[in-house]
């Protein structure tokens, strides 16, 4: 049997029309973040004022406390598991770096235990890198944010000696008193020497980073040793 066109055409469109369209989407429902799982946005760290770019993590477990010390103003005071950055600011005077300052606040005492000594310094560090990313931020808009990098970067690296120092690896040691020695851009002579007879008390061989010594005060080991007697006599010796 033949049908005919017009019959033909006309049972398609009756087939065509009886298949339901589609549903309209839906607008797209906004979800409410109730939880810091599906938070897409998550709030800049108290201490991060400006839109400066930053090279490190900011550790989200450092917090502000406003109506306390501000050592570098506008940046509020800092606290990390019990510790005041304030506590801790490097100290120079006009004799003093800042460098020799923080070897003072953050000097090995062999009355105290390793494990407890290795926390303090960690944990203060935590807070020189918060307080590098707080000026980072600021950038220009922060007075002498230059100083105050160079400044923090440098007692980072005076936690990291000491650090070093206290777990007694040798090869970490090294590493460590190359990259204070690179960071102590202010030290005097005398002041590098006295960091790297501090290495050389925690076992190792310090010949090396003495014959790099600027060739200004003393020319010798000898004479670096003879000249640190000579200024002990006036002053009370470094802590360690």
């Amino acid at each position: 049997m033949i049908l005919h066109y017009d019959i033909l055409y006309l049972c398609t469109l009756t087939i065509v029309l009886a298949i339901p369209s589609p549903a309209p989407h839906p607008f797209p429902k906004i979800e409410v973040a109730e939880s810091d799982e599906i938070a897409i946005f998550n709030a800049k760290p108290c201490f991060i004022l400006g839109p400066g770019r930053v090279p490190f993590k900011p550790n989200p477990e450092v917090t502000c406390i406003e109506d306390g010390i501000r050592m570098i103003p506008p940046i509020p005071e800092l606290s990390y598991k019990g510790i005041n950055y304030s506590a801790i600011h490097y100290r120079p005077n006009l004799i003093t770096t800042p460098v020799m300052s923080a070897f003072q606040i953050f000097a090995i005492d062999n009355t105290k235990r390793v494990p407890e000594q290795i926390a303090f310094l960690t944990n203060s560090r935590e807070l020189y890198i918060s307080m590098d990313i707080a000026i980072r931020s600021l950038g220009n808009q922060l007075p002498y944010s230059g100083g105050h990098v160079r400044n923090s970067r440098a007692i980072s690296k005076v936690l990291d000696f000491q650090i070093a120092r206290l777990e007694a690896k040798i090869p970490a040691i090294e590493k460590a008193l190359e990259n204070m020695l690179n960071y102590c851009a202010n030290c005097s002579v005398k002041e590098r020497f006295d960091i790297i007879m501090r290495a050389g008390e925690s076992g190792i061989i310090v010949d090396r980073f003495l014959d790099n010594l600027d060739k200004i005060g003393c020319l010798t080991k000898d004479q670096c040793e003879e000249e640190k007697k000579k200024l002990n006599t006036v002053k009370k010796p470094p802590s360690r």
